[in-house]
């Protein structure tokens, strides 16, 4: 099972590797799309795009089509601006697009993310600011590609040509992880994907009360249908027909099979150049009485940028998380928790792996999660789980390697309705596996955002008398004056202090959203006899330390983070031995009972009272500081990035506000030269990295999360970073 090589740090094992024991063997569910291959493309008919002719043929990438388009394709937006709208619903890749007209390709004038984005998600109407942009692009004539649409950029007063060939190269998706895997708009999930006049055949075995579970989508233009079916050794026993989305919108599917064995045919009708998937589809067993005994249901809340502080039992205002309070009052609290990384994608991606962030080779922003690691997900999957996150996207998406292991992943902009429904949705979709549901929210994350219940409840406690943007502007104007390591004080000292204000109301706003599923998930039965767990990635700063925001240091308020756990048998207490991101994978396979994996270096927390060292990376660059800190029996060092020498010093036991630097008093340098051993272990990658691939839209998300800028500033950084090692 084990993709890694054999170099585990012995210095950070627990005693106790297995967890509860094996889990009971469950029902025969059969997962259509492992092993599934794509039918051939050269087995397809003519397909139509509005009278026109497509064809499609396999290449280097996989699948290019072509179709040409005539002047009464274009649509006038004004300005010289013409656009129609993408065959397939634009689900191509886009990089090696072309347009040819008169026998000479058009140019692509790039645009920003944010612009990008504007022009990909309007409807069928242009707002005047999308016009505007549009407008000021002179280099013409050209052509852009954005989400289902593509711009012909013309001089004012010329006339589109009578003909013009698009060609592009279409995404059907991947099956390396060995079940296939499509990609549609928000959604990356295990599926069927077919073109018009495909069909898809499975022999299967089929109980009796088994049921097909799946959702389908299809993606096009919407003024024409797809039409869709199921057969059963050739009867047909669904059959749907309804227009094609624009922006992908799945719809559930429930068939109900014969007993027997027998031919299962999923297929496409028609000749329409749209896109249409079968996704997630499951033949599963009849649900039993007993299923959701026989393994317990496992949710992991993950609050992004929630200081620990935010909360009554980790030394925070009790009225201003109520729901959070009344969750860690009834589980078991590590009050003593820190993140591997003081900022979203290394911590995550540690967290996941089991690993630190140079051991899984994510440190800077344009990592990822490497595929070669074997993650939380991908383990409750080999063990029978259904697999599913919601997420908020940035880095906690598809190109930074978060999907792997997920039977359905989605993720969209900060939306709590949408991850509201997306939660209550999955808990109501059981099909009798145990589940495995990852809800991440920015919600805490700046911009900071509040909802108006909780603004009005915490006025006068929080009150802030400017706006978030005129605070981002007065601290960019002050920013100069502090001094790392130092409190800040003076004219930024006031504002980080409103600023402060701004992120505490939308940590409570968090708590409100939270709140939501909390009770869902007691209403489905899962807070009394599955396993709950709520954490955050990573903190937040405003000055304590000379910083603010996060990512900047790897002082408590930034590495310090809450951790509950709620299951059966787990007595309602506080626990303040040292813990870290990188225990949650043996720490919840502990307790859903399922065997543990050697690659995982962590710890059970609920079996396991070693107290090993606990370590944190800055690991995103700041103003040439890239610190680790490691905390152990009651002490703190923040080092360079070397580990080389040490910054600060504190007695984190007696100080945990890190108030009094004790690096000039000499004391526990016998201890530090310990544990320089192991940060020189744990600095050894023990899987290749990989780099992310993101598009303008998910780099427009960064954008708007304060990431812009950051990737230059790391490749200065990364030589300097990779030339040294732990002495």
């Amino acid at each position: 099972m084990s993709r890694m090589s054999s170099k585990l740090p012995i210095l950070l094992l627990a005693s106790g590797l297995a967890g509860c024991g094996d889990r009971p063997v469950l029902p025969d569910h059969q997962r259509l799309a492992q092993g599934f291959l794509p039918p051939a493309i050269e087995e397809l008919g003519q397909l139509d795009w509005h009278g026109h002719p497509v064809s499609l043929a396999s290449d280097a990438g996989g699948t290019r089509f072509s179709v040409s388009l005539d002047a009464k394709s274009w649509a006038s937006l004004g300005q010289g601006v013409w656009r129609a709208a993408r065959p397939f619903g634009g689900l191509a890749r886009g990089a090696d697009s072309t347009l040819v007209g008169g026998g000479k390709p058009l140019p692509q004038p790039k645009l920003k993310a944010k612009e990008h984005q504007q022009v990909a998600l309007q409807g069928l109407e242009l707002n005047d600011e999308s016009r505007a942009l549009l407008g000021t692009i002179k280099k013409r004539p050209a052509f852009l590609l954005a989400g289902p649409w593509i711009y012909l950029l013309l001089g004012a007063t010329a006339s589109v040509p009578p003909s013009l060939s698009l060609s592009e190269s279409l995404d059907l998706g991947t099956g390396k992880s060995g079940a296939w895997r499509v990609e549609l708009g928000s959604y990356s999930a295990e599926g069927i994907p077919l073109l018009a006049s495909q069909s898809a055949n499975f022999e299967v075995a089929a109980i009796r009360g088994s049921v097909l579970r799946a959702r389908w989508v299809a993606v096009g233009d919407p003024a024409q249908n797809a039409h869709v079916r199921v057969l059963w050794n050739g009867k047909v026993v669904f059959e749907e027909q309804r227009p094609f989305d624009a922006v992908p919108q799945p719809r559930s599917l429930e068939v109900s099979l014969a007993e027997g064995r027998g031919l299962l045919t999923l297929e496409v009708l028609g000749s329409q150049a749209g896109f249409t998937a079968f996704l997630k589809p499951v033949l599963c067993p009849p649900l039993q009485d007993d299923d959701a005994s026989s393994s317990r249901d496992v949710v992991l809340l993950l609050a992004d940028t929630f200081r620990a502080d935010n909360l009554a039992d980790w030394g925070g205002d009790p009225d201003l998380c109520p729901r959070l309070n009344e969750l860690a009052a009834g589980g078991l609290r590590f009050t003593n928790t820190r993140a591997p990384a003081t900022w979203t994608l290394p911590s995550q991606a540690a967290m996941f792996s089991g690993l630190y962030p140079p051991q899984v080779s994510v440190r800077l922003y344009k990592d990822r999660l490497p595929d070669e690691a074997w993650t939380m997900a991908e383990h409750f999957q080999s063990a029978g789980y259904r697999t599913v996150a919601i997420t908020d996207g940035g880095f906690v998406g598809r190109p930074f390697g978060f999907a792997q292991g997920f039977e359905w992943f989605e993720e969209g902009e900060v939306d709590v309705p949408r991850m509201l429904a997306s939660v209550q949705r999955e808990l109501d979709a059981d099909d009798g596996r145990p589940l495995f549901l990852f809800v991440q929210s920015y919600r805490a994350h700046k911009p900071y955002r509040v909802d108006d219940i909780t603004g009005e409840r915490l006025a006068q406690s929080y009150p802030v008398g400017r706006s978030f943007e005129k605070l981002e502007k007065a601290i960019a104007s002050d920013y100069e004056t502090l001094k790392r390591g130092a409190p800040a004080a003076g004219a930024i000292g006031s504002t980080l202090g409103e600023y402060e204000n701004w992120y505490r109301l939308a940590s409570a706003s968090l708590d409100l959203a939270f709140g939501s599923i909390i009770d869902s998930l007691e209403g489905a039965g899962i807070l009394e006899n599955g396993v709950v767990a709520f954490t955050s990635d990573h903190g937040e700063s405003f000055g304590e330390h000379g910083v603010f925001e996060h990512g900047q240091g790897v002082w408590d308020e930034e590495a310090a983070v809450p951790l509950i756990l709620h299951a059966p048998g787990l007595a309602p207490h506080g626990d303040s031995s040292p813990a870290s991101l990188v225990d949650l994978p043996r720490t919840l396979t502990g307790l859903a009972g399922i065997q543990v994996h050697s690659d995982w270096i962590g710890r059970d927390l609920c079996q396991s009272s070693d107290e090993p060292p606990i370590v944190s990376y800055q690991s995103r660059p700041w103003q040439k500081n890239l610190d680790m800190a490691v905390v152990h029996r009651g002490r703190k060092w923040i080092l360079d990035a070397n580990g080389r020498q040490v910054l600060h010093q504190y007695d984190v036991a007696q100080d945990p506000k890190e108030l009094f630097d004790l690096s000039e008093s000499g004391s526990g340098k016998a201890l530090l030269k310990e544990l320089r051993a192991l940060l020189r272990t744990l600095d050894e990658p023990l899987v290749s990295g990989q780099a992310a691939q993101t598009t303008a839209a998910v780099q427009a998300q960064l954008d708007a999360l304060g990431y812009t800028g950051d990737s230059d500033e790391e490749e200065e950084e990364e030589e300097e970073e990779n030339g040294g090692t732990v002495e």
